[in-house]
């Protein structure tokens, strides 16, 4: 998944062009970080693990929950939804389904009831709508009705 911003900046010349700066910064990571003070249950799982009382969460250094390797996300609809939208426009991924886009938040993001709303996520969205797949048999040829004799 892209989860990188890059700052590119080109410098022309009449000799030709020269990369002059290159900047590469997490920007979803980086909002993670900065939302994650207002979320009163991230902040009641925060002092368990204090407490010892939460297996399988950890709190790094800066102040980040991990919660089996994967970084916790804040109930705020704003920052899940640009990760949803992120997930699906990634260049190595084009609209995955519901289960692979699932798949691929689970190994790198972690909040509460995330498959359930990435399941509404993709029903909402129009390009998966589209390419949905009829999961049902064809039908074969048409057979004709008997004509009756009388009514």
């Amino acid at each position: 998944m892209t989860f990188w911003k890059m700052k590119v900046v080109i410098i022309q010349r009449k000799e030709g062009a020269y990369l002059n700066a290159l900047e590469l910064r997490p920007t979803l990571l980086g909002e993670i970080k900065e939302a994650r003070g207002g979320d009163p249950e991230l902040e009641k799982i925060k002092n368990d693990v204090k407490r010892g009382k939460s297996p399988g969460f950890l709190i790094q250094e800066d102040g980040t929950l991990i919660f089996q390797g994967r970084s916790c996300v804040p109930n705020k609809e704003t920052l899940k939804k640009r990760i949803l939208e992120e997930a699906r426009n990634s260049p190595f991924s084009i609209h995955p389904g519901g289960n692979k886009l699932y798949k691929d938040l689970k190994q790198t993001f972690w909040w509460s009831n995330k498959k359930q709303e990435v399941a509404e996520f993709v029903a909402r969205c129009l390009t998966y709508q589209k390419v949905k797949i009829e999961h049902q048999r064809p039908a074969g040829l048409l057979q004709p009705l008997s004509v009756l004799l009388w009514k």
